[in-house]
């Protein structure tokens, strides 16, 4: 099947088995429909998303786009921008995003051995999977002359994503912030529509997000609301 999806020659048009849809499905549910699977603490993306990155003999690798604060990961030494090149001595070259993704996962305090390429060199890490509770939106307060920034940091895109976004921002204007800095980076993507909620938020009513057009020329807008903060 994959074979055959192949010959359309389309990057986004994929087969999926039903492990890789059951994973996808639940990063677009959000992390309180994920079920307790152990994992490293990794935010995966493809090698061309990350900045100055260069395409390994034609093929589009799956990279780390960011690890989790104090998760097995970054307690091993993995660092954002590692090319992965195998899992457990699986060869992760070749392999979807989604079939890595789902080589990494696994029964808590199970070990897992995690090859990368780093600058040219190959390193191997190894390290205990744990049960992770991802927080996608984070948020501070900085200050900047004498002001107060609220900094709000999003991981990716899932349903409950715009919840979130809607909590922290009321939270941080509660705490005198005038002002935001969206920090999308290493984000790659996720579902679409708690993109266009969460651009909601920011944007002035009757105001058109994004409008997407479809293979044969039909249109559909995506415009802001009026009802998302008090």
């Amino acid at each position: 099947a994959k074979s055959m999806i192949e010959t359309l020659g389309d990057p986004y048009t994929r087969f999926l088995t039903p492990n890789e849809y059951d994973s996808i499905a639940g990063l677009a549910r959000g992390p309180s429909s994920e079920t307790k699977t152990g994992g490293i603490g990794v935010y995966l993306c493809y090698e061309t998303e990350l900045k100055n990155s260069n395409k390994a003999n034609g093929k589009n690798r799956t990279s780390v786009a960011s690890v989790q604060e104090n998760g097995p990961a970054e307690k091993s030494g993995i660092v954002s921008g590692d090319v992965i090149l195998a899992v457990n001595s699986v060869n992760a070259e070749g392999l979807s995003l989604d079939a890595v993704a789902s080589y990494l996962k696994g029964n808590s305090n199970e070990r897992v051995t995690v090859a990368v390429e780093r600058n040219g060199k190959t390193l191997e890490f190894e390290m205990k999977r744990e049960t992770l509770s991802f927080a996608e939106v984070a948020s501070k307060v900085v200050e900047r002359k004498g002001q107060k920034v609220g900094v709000i940091s999003i991981k990716t895109f899932n349903k409950e994503t715009a919840n979130d976004l809607k909590n922290a921002v009321i939270g941080l204007e509660k705490s005198g912030t005038k002002s935001f800095v969206i920090d999308l980076r290493h984000n790659p993507g996720g579902f679409f529509p708690g993109g266009i909620d969460s651009a909601r938020i920011f944007l002035p009513p009757e105001s058109t997000i994004v409008t997407v057009i479809d293979r044969n020329g039909i249109s559909e807008s995506y415009a802001t609301a009026d009802d998302w903060l008090p």
